[in-house]
């Protein structure tokens, strides 16, 4: 399926950029992220104009974990925190 194949591919970006970044940036304070978060298969209950005119890949995630994004970052964000 095209979702799939657009997951892996931005898994695999974000996951670089996250390594870049730590690299760059040894702690933080705050993450600002804006995910996809919605299940492929309601693509059709979505009106066209967001349908059509904003990036599927920015939209969509996978039907069966619609929340994957913001777990990984959940994760990553546990293991680069600023500590209290």
């Amino acid at each position: 399926m095209i979702y799939d194949h657009l997951l892996n591919y931005f898994q695999e970006r974000f996951d670089n950029i996250l390594s870049q970044l730590s690299k760059l940036i040894k702690k933080y304070d705050i993450i600002v992220s804006n995910p996809p978060y919605i299940p492929a298969k309601e693509a059709s209950t979505l009106s066209a104009n967001v349908v059509d005119h904003e990036p599927h890949l920015a939209l969509f995630t996978t039907d069966d974990d619609p929340l994957e994004f913001y777990r990984e970052i959940g994760r990553a964000s546990c293991r680069e925190r600023v500590s209290s």
